[in-house]
């Protein structure tokens, strides 16, 4: 694996490709990421388009749990969402833990309750 330019990993026959994220954007992360299970199973639904957006957005907010575009979730402490596309991504941070970040669901639609 090179840390410098294009990271790449070395498969079995030896031949290389590219890494999928970064290896400099996962070493910058700050906060713990967790995906709880019904969330990851709501994005197993998701057809590829938005999902690549979707997954870069939760990678971001390891970086940034407060991004432009975040609101409040009213009544629950520590939860938000971000919209992306036409979902959601609706997500807790727990400033007691160092502000570990727990992704709690993907929903879809226009309009949603949360707001």
């Amino acid at each position: 694996m090179v840390l410098s330019g294009v990271p790449h990993s070395t498969r079995r026959d030896g031949s290389r490709s590219p890494l999928a994220v970064p290896i400099s954007r996962v070493l910058r992360m700050a906060a713990k990421l967790n995906i709880t299970y019904s969330a990851y199973r709501e994005l197993e639904l998701i057809p590829q388009s938005p999902l690549r957006l979707i997954g870069e957005a939760i990678i971001g907010l390891a970086d940034d749990p407060y991004p432009t575009g975040a609101a409040v979730l009213q009544g629950v402490g520590g939860c938000y969402y971000l919209a992306i596309d036409d979902y959601y991504i609706l997500y807790h941070v727990d400033e007691e833990q160092d502000g570990a970040l727990t992704v709690l669901g993907v929903l879809q639609g226009s309009y949603h309750p949360l707001h």
